[in-house]
């Protein structure tokens, strides 16, 4: 076995070709123009039917994408129009439980809490200048005409209160 490294035939002279060897000719029949043309038919039509395969298939794709899509919206619409119809029922419990009435009830039966009598209400005349007034009678040294306009105005006060309870 020798080894392609020693293999010296390579530099040996090569026998002469025989001249007289004619080369092999074929003779190809010569196909018409229709013939030529049917791959190239063949080709366009494949080309158009895969074409038109995935045309119908992103169609079809898409519509099941917007489908998908108009079912989340309208789930969406649903939950939306609960959270409303939930939101104007709590708005209500809100506006019932903080009326005038149920506070008064709560006031009163829970808290103990009473109604203002007449007696604890003090009013202060600020219009008179600053001075003091006092739920005591007016010591003598005042004069008449700040006892009558007292007096007056207590009386306004009076009517005021009588009039507010009816």
């Amino acid at each position: 076995m020798q080894s392609a490294a020693y293999d010296l035939s390579i530099y040996e002279p090569k026998p002469k070709r025989q001249a007289e060897q004619s080369p092999k000719v074929r003779v190809v029949a010569q196909h018409s123009q229709e013939e030529l043309a049917r791959p190239k038919m063949l080709a366009k039509a494949v080309g158009l039917v895969v074409l038109l395969t995935v045309s119908l298939c992103m169609l079809l794709y898409s519509n099941a994408v917007l489908t998908e899509l108009s079912d989340q919206v309208a789930e969406a619409q649903e939950k939306h129009q609960m959270l409303l119809a939930e939101n104007e029922r709590l708005q209500t419990s809100i506006e019932s439980r903080m009326s005038l009435r149920n506070i008064e009830d709560i006031a009163k039966n829970e808290l103990g809490l009473s109604e203002l009598e007449p007696y604890q209400v003090t009013y202060v005349n600020r219009c008179g200048g600053d001075k003091i007034v006092t739920n005591e009678s007016t010591p003598s040294g005042a004069s008449i005409l700040e006892e009558i306009t007292d007096t007056i105005g207590s009386a306004l006060e009076y009517l005021r209160i009588s009039f507010n309870k009816n």
